[in-house]
């Protein structure tokens, strides 16, 4: 999926900075060695990288690591000589060496199935330092199990790619499979000159797995993990049901 709109995904999640801060504080705190996995285009791994922290990132997407790595080719020596990208499946890595904060960021653990989910989080264990932390961050799950199922079509953004002077349209379909947990979701990007050319269409579909928060907390203590704080949002705020996020920070268990 992501090697088709890598060229995309920048402009497509430029409104997404929330995240960043947060994650920068977390990394103060717990250490800086990090880990990203799902590091994309480097959206999260270049601030890491600015503010001092060595960090990792692995990603399966050729497409998108070749921008992350021309990202970090443009930055100074310093940032340079922190910054790594690792090409990897997050639910079967070894890389030999462990981290103070491993990330798996915005909706990224929600690619895996279950199953993966839990060989990830025996990745995680096996990669953390005794004292290391976890970051998963996702979607409120509740609110993805009811974010409607009418299956049409929807435009979600318009976007002007300066870079090659076309407007692109971001449309979306998705249903819900309550019973597996599953999102199904369509994206439709149309990109079009803004002068005279020809009308340019890509399809891409996904499965995002939704997992609850009781059900996360069985599968990370199940490889060891234990969970140490939950957040609903970006300013730690208490999680309920009607929280925009679900943020757990989890810990390797010593018991």
């Amino acid at each position: 999926m992501y090697d088709r709109i890598a060229h995309f995904y920048d402009l497509l999640h430029e409104g997404l900075r929330d995240d960043i801060l947060f994650t920068l504080q977390l990394a103060d705190m717990y250490g800086m060695q990090v880990l990203e996995l799902g590091c994309g285009t480097g959206r999260l791994l270049l601030p890491l990288a600015r503010t001092g922290h060595l960090i990792m990132g692995l990603d399966r997407s050729q497409s998108m690591i070749r921008i992350a790595e021309a990202k970090i080719d443009a930055e100074r020596s310093s940032v340079r000589e922190r910054a790594k990208i690792v090409e990897g499946d997050m639910s079967s890595f070894n890389l030999g060496r462990q981290f103070d904060l491993i990330l798996i960021p915005f909706n990224t653990l929600m690619h895996l199935s279950p199953n993966q989910m839990r060989a990830c989080f025996g990745c995680v264990f096996d990669h953390l330092r005794p004292d290391g932390r976890l970051l998963i961050d996702v979607d409120n799950p509740v609110t993805m199990a009811d974010s409607g199922d009418d299956n049409l079509l929807y435009l979600e953004q318009t976007l002007n790619d300066k870079d090659s002077d076309k407007t692109i349209l971001q449309m979306v379909s998705s249903w819900v499979d309550i019973d597996r947990q599953i999102r199904h979701t369509t994206w439709i990007l149309d990109t079009s000159p803004n002068s005279v050319g020809t009308l340019e269409r890509i399809i891409v579909q996904s499965e995002l797995h939704f997992q609850y928060a009781h059900q996360l907390d069985l599968s990370l203590q199940d490889k060891g993990l234990k969970i140490e704080s939950v957040y609903g949002d970006y300013d730690k705020n208490p999680y309920n049901e009607e929280s925009p996020r679900l943020l757990l920070v989890a810990k390797r268990d010593s018991n």
